[in-house]
């Protein structure tokens, strides 16, 4: 757990050299995607139950918060929105948390609070000591708001806008050949004639930036089943723990609804950031949450 929370060091590095607009060693888009998962996983930690409270518990606990807090806030600085979502269920995560040690009455214990005190320090800290964690996100869902605007007026030059414009012919495509698609050729093509149509500033675009568009389009019905039976898989195994370990199951469930909506606004599994990433997530999650069998009581804290 401890080497995972060490993950927001160089989380930090990439956003300030993005911010900084110099190099990165990856793709900014699926880096915060699989930075997410590991908010995910560092957050549903601070649930595992530890009914004494113990010094070394804890710290464990604490540490994990203060990494996930850290992996956010680098997500928010690298300006990705199609990872904010996650940002939202991480911060539930910690909230949930809090409620299931005010049912358990372990607010009576003065390390835990010292530690939330720390933990609300330490977030004081970074809204006054970083301004751009509050511009960043401000400017870039205006951003995309105006985009929308200029969309419904027929601008589609943008950001937001171009990946609109590429589902609309994606669908009309994916109309004509919906059991086998067009082929990844075929399909790359397609999308450097529409990024053309839509007047986008930059060359050389060969996917639609929606992995289930680009999956229906390149192998048609058969491309999105396979897209999405992994996720379908995630999900069922979240509903078939949930009886035997609530962490576990609303982890899984993280998990599940990061990599769904994220893979809305771009085609991560171009990068092999992006399965490399979803699959230490699964092992992550497996390994710290089964380490911390719920207790019958925290089980039925949990589902109240």
């Amino acid at each position: 757990m401890t080497a995972l929370a060490l993950s927001c060091i160089p989380a930090l590095i990439v956003s300030y050299r993005w911010i900084q607009e110099l190099s990165i060693p990856t793709n900014i888009i699926p880096w915060a995607f699989g930075m997410s998962l590991f908010a995910l996983v560092l957050a549903s930690y601070k649930l595992s139950p530890e009914p004494h409270l113990e010094k070394k518990s804890l710290a464990l606990n604490s540490i994990a918060t203060a990494g996930s807090l850290l992996l956010l806030t680098s997500i928010v600085l690298a300006g990705v929105r199609g990872a904010y979502l996650a940002v939202i269920w991480v911060f539930c995560l910690l909230l949930f948390s809090f409620r299931q040690d005010i049912s358990l009455k372990r607010l009576n214990s003065r390390r835990l609070w010292l530690s939330y005190a720390g933990i609300a320090v330490f977030l004081g800290i970074l809204s006054i000591s970083i301004p751009e964690l509050h511009e960043i996100p401000k400017n870039r869902v205006t951003t995309a708001l105006n985009e929308i605007n200029s969309f419904k007026e027929d601008q589609r030059g943008t950001s937001v806008g171009l990946r609109l414009h590429f589902l609309e012919r994606g669908v009309e495509s994916f109309a004509q050949h919906p059991l086998l698609g067009v082929g990844i050729e075929k399909r790359n093509q397609l999308v450097d004639q529409w990024s053309r149509e839509a007047k986008f500033p930059f060359d050389e675009m060969e996917h639609t930036h929606n992995e289930y568009l680009n999956s229906v389009i390149d192998y048609g019905i058969l491309g999105g089943g396979a897209t999405l039976s992994y996720l379908l898989g995630i999900l069922l195994a979240a509903l078939i723990v949930r009886r035997v370990n609530v962490v576990l199951s609303l982890t899984l469930a993280g998990i599940c609804f990061t990599t769904f909506t994220t893979f809305f606004t771009n085609t991560n599994t171009l990068h092999n950031f992006t399965s490399v990433t979803l699959g230490l997530a699964l092992i992550y999650s497996i390994i710290l949450c089964t380490n911390h069998t719920l207790h019958s009581d925290t089980d039925q804290a949990c589902r109240t």
